[in-house]
Formats: structure tokens, C-alpha cells, sequence
């Protein structure tokens, strides 16, 4: 509902004034000077008049003049407020009082003059502030002169005769009005709106009559006047719920007396956009925003949903997979089959098969792997493998192993503790009574590997071909023979 204000000239109806007021002296030569020419005055003492307005504000405008006294407004029947309207020069159309911090609603204001006889007050016009505070909101105006259908004239058409020839209707609203002076004639107007505003003629021949708002509370009005003042305005009510209502005009005043008349000009609606209509409106408008934001949101919330999960389970996949292979590379690779270091010369020339070396120094993956579980390069082999010897090898790290010895020196007894043993080596005829080399010691002083005395080896008489070192098959030492070509390199067999 917006913010409108609602001016009550001092001859309206909807201001009550108690005895003792007079409407617009004309002896007064200064009473051009109000605006519109008419003004409400009273010397008596206590006399007051009084409005109810629907708002949230009001002012009250009058004179202040030299003959002036003071005043009390009284506002709900609590609040009052005492001013004086004295001034050595005389100030038409100003503020008396106001109160613009009132809550919405109904009110209603009192204004009463002082207690010296001597002394006037008097009411120029009063404007209040209707409507919930919101100015942007927008209001619909819509006027319904008396000849529509909305307006409905009981008991029945003859109660309100035709104004056709009357020289007054010209000053009315399209020139049509309807009278009557029928006791307890009304006049309903059927209207949608949150406010109405009724307007009428006021007169001598103007009497009693009250409006009612649906089944609301009934308000006796005055139309009586000194003088006649077309399309005045009767009534306001604000602060209708949307929707349609009507208002009853009824003409109060007896069928003996000559000022019983009351006419209808036309009336005036105000259809707002009021708090409940803003909701209901409002809603049904964002309704298909909010679902279209809320399944927007749901969907994208299922989707990241979605997405962590698969993004989970494939992470998951993944290190699964990547544990698996670890855990294949680690633990399930198996070790090489141990191999003979060729050659060995019953082999080469075919007179025996080939047998693997049975070794105890091929570790488990276990025991390779040690405690960190990695896989040592040194580890799990029998014994090194042909052509795959580096002489820059560390020793120390062979566990299995001891370093090469020496062939150009020997020793005449087991005496040293650095000293290994030679493997029983096989015969290249496929004899077995070959010399003992229990005794063949050697010193780790040299690493060439390439003397061997004589006196110890076979003669060639026994192995009958040329003995060279690299005949007499595998020894137990980390190096491997020098010339791995000369080693592996077919013999003919004697002819």
C-alpha cells in the first residue's frame, strides 16, 4: 500500500464539531484568506471537533491572529498537546499541530478551544497520511459515478426522483447526481479497493445521515451547510482488506422536517498493493524461481556427490592396483634358477648333461627384501651370472662371496683365515679321479686370476688335450674368468 495523504477541508462532513462553531463568517473581512474561503471558528469555551482517520500522520492548519487564544489537541483520548494561536500579526493557513510517528491504523484527533470567551480558535483543513509507509508501491484509482450499476437506490427508484431538471446538477460529477429525502432511503455502492472516498452536496436543505462500510461500525454525519458546496467530500475509509465491499448510504433525517435531503455524487477507489495481496502476488510470482534455484542446486549437489564418489572409488582402484603391483614386484617375483658358469668341458663337448648348481646362498624374497622390504639387486642369485661381472663391484656387499683370489701364488697349507676353497671341479673325460684340490689354497694378494701352478693341475697326458684355466669349471670366488669367449667356445673332441 503506498503513502498518500488525504485532505479534509474544514466543511467536510468527516469533521464533527460540537456546538458553538460557526461555518465560514462572512463577517469576518478577512475570511478570503483561508483557503477556500471557509474556515471553522469557535469562542466557546471547550467546544471542540473531531475526525477519525485510518494513518500513520496528521496536521491540523488554521490562523493565528491577534484575538487568538490557546488551544488543546488531544489525540486517542491520551495524548494532548496545548498551543496557543495568538499572533500580533495575523497568519493564516499554518500548522496548529502535527504527529507524524503514528502507527498505522485508526486514530482519532480532538481539537478543543481554551477556556478564555474571549478568545477563538479556528480549523482551516486537516490532512493525514494514509497507506503502510512504502511509497514505491502503486495505487489504482478508480471513480464510479452515480449512474452506474454499482450503485443500487432503495427501497426502490421512485425513493430517489430524476435531477433531470435540476439547475444544479451541472456542478455535479457528469452532471448527474441522485437525492432524496425519503427517510431511511440508501443508497449502496458495490466496489473493490483497500480505500473509498464518497463525495456529495452539502446544503441548507442537507440533513442527517450515516455510512457504513459491510458490517462495520455505523458513523452519523452532518450535510447541513449555510451554503451549497457540490462534490464535497463525505466520507473516507482507509485500510480495507482487498477485495470487493460495499457502502451504505442512509438518509437518517424525518420526512416532516424540510432539511432532511441527502444526495449521492459519485464515489472514488483506491486498489492498493497491500501486505497480504504483495505476499500472495509475490509468492506466486517467485514460486517458480525458488523451485527452479532449489532443483538447480539439488541437481548440482548431485552431481558433486556423483563425482566424489566415483573420484573415491576410482583413487581407491587405483592405490588397489598400485599396491597389488608393489606388492607382486616385492614379494611375488621369483627368484632366477641358479646356472652353471660355463663351461664346463664335459659338458662343452657333450660327454656329460648339464645340472644346475645346488646353492644354499640364494636368499627367500623375504630375507632380500629385509625389513624396509625392498628387493636388493645383489640378492637372490646362486652365483653370478656369465658376462654380467663388474669388477667395480664392492665385495663386502656379497654376503655369500669372498673376494677373487689370487692364481700366481700358493699356499702350502690352510693356514690363513682369508683362504676359501675350491669346488671339486669335473672331468672333461668323465673320469672322477682327478686330483684332490682340498689343498689348493689361495691368497686374496692377487686379483688377476691368470697362474695356476702347474704342479697341482692334471697333466695333459690325462686329460689328453691342452688344460687351460677356464676348463676346470666353477670356482667358488666373486670374479668371473677373464676371457668369457675363450670360455664358452666349442672343443673338438681329440681325434
Amino acid at each position: 500500500m503506498p503513502t498518500y495523504n488525504v485532505t479534509v477541508q474544514d466543511v467536510s462532513t468527516l469533521i464533527a464539531y460540537s456546538a458553538g462553531w460557526v461555518d465560514s463568517n462572512h463577517d469576518d473581512p478577512l475570511w478570503a484568506n483561508y483557503n477556500g474561503g471557509t474556515f471553522h471558528a469557535t469562542q466557546t469555551p471547550g467546544a471542540s471537533a473531531e475526525i477519525t482517520f485510518f494513518g500513520t500522520a496528521c496536521w491540523v492548519f488554521g490562523a493565528k491572529r491577534s484575538n487568538h487564544g490557546s488551544y488543546t489537541v488531544t489525540l486517542n483520548d491520551s495524548d494532548q498537546f496545548t498551543g496557543s494561536g495568538f499572533s500580533d500579526n495575523n497568519v493564516f493557513q499554518t500548522l496548529l499541530y502535527n504527529n507524524t510517528a503514528l502507527p498505522l491504523g485508526t486514530h482519532v484527533l480532538t481539537i478543543a478551544n481554551g477556556n478564555d470567551p474571549n478568545k477563538f480558535v479556528d480549523i482551516d483543513w486537516i490532512t493525514f497520511t494514509s497507506g503502510d509507509g512504502n511509497s514505491s508501491s502503486a495505487g489504482v484509482t478508480t471513480t464510479l459515478d452515480d449512474a452506474t450499476s454499482n450503485f443500487t437506490y432503495l427501497p426502490s427508484v421512485d425513493a430517489w426522483p430524476s435531477q433531470a431538471n435540476n439547475n444544479l446538477a451541472p456542478q455535479y460529477f457528469n452532471s448527474t447526481l441522485h437525492a432524496t429525502n425519503e427517510q431511511n432511503a440508501q443508497a449502496v455502492i458495490s466496489f473493490e479497493g483497500n480505500a473509498v472516498y464518497l463525495y456529495g452536496a452539502t446544503s441548507d436543505n442537507h440533513g442527517i445521515f450515516s455510512v457504513q462500510i459491510d458490517d462495520g461500525p455505523i458513523s452519523n454525519l452532518n450535510g447541513s451547510a449555510p451554503t451549497f458546496r457540490p462534490q464535497t467530500l463525505l466520507w473516507y475509509q482507509g485500510g480495507l482488506k482487498a477485495g470487493a465491499h460495499n457502502l451504505t448510504m442512509t438518509n437518517t433525517g424525518t420526512s416532516v422536517l424540510a432539511n432532511n435531503w441527502m444526495d449521492v455524487d459519485y464515489v472514488v477507489t483506491e486498489t492498493f498493493a497491500s501486505p497480504p495481496a504483495t505476499t500472495s502476488q509475490g509468492s506466486k510470482a517467485k514460486t517458480p524461481i525458488i523451485a527452479g534455484v532449489v532443483s538447480g542446486v539439488g541437481i548440482l549437489l548431485i552431481w558433486i556427490i556423483a563425482g566424489l564418489i566415483f573420484w573415491s572409488k576410482r583413487k581407491k582402484c587405483r592405490s588397489r592396483f598400485a599396491m597389488e603391483e608393489a606388492r607382486a614386484y616385492y614379494f611375488n617375483v621369483s627368484p632366477p634358477d641358479p646356472v652353471i658358469i660355463p663351461p664346463d668341458p664335459a659338458v662343452v663337448d657333450g660327454s656329460c648333461p648339464p645340472r644346475p648348481l645346488q646353492s644354499n646362498s640364494t636368499p627367500t624374497p623375504d630375507v632380500a627384501a629385509g625389513r624396509d622390504r625392498k628387493r636388493r639387486t645383489d640378492m637372490g642369485r646362486a652365483v653370478a651370472t656369465p658376462g654380467a661381472f663388474n669388477e667395480a663391484t664392492s665385495f663386502s656387499s656379497l654376503p655369500m662371496q669372498a673376494p677373487r683370489p689370487s692364481t700366481s701364488s700358493l699356499l702350502s697349507a690352510p693356514a690363513a683365515n682369508n683362504v676359501r676353497r675350491a669346488l671339486q671341479p669335473h672331468s672333461p673325460l668323465g673320469s672322477t679321479d682327478q686330483p684332490s684340490w682340498t689343498t689348493l689354497l689361495f691368497t686374496q694378494s692377487s686379483s688377476t686370476g691368470q697362474s695356476i701352478t702347474s704342479s697341482i693341475l692334471p697333466s695333459n697326458s690325462q686329460l689328453g688335450t691342452p688344460i687351460r684355466e677356464q676348463d676346470w669349471g666353477p670356482v667358488e670366488m666373486v670374479t668371473l674368468p677373464p676371457d668369457y669367449q675363450q670360455a664358452t667356445e666349442r672343443r673338438n673332441p681329440p681325434g
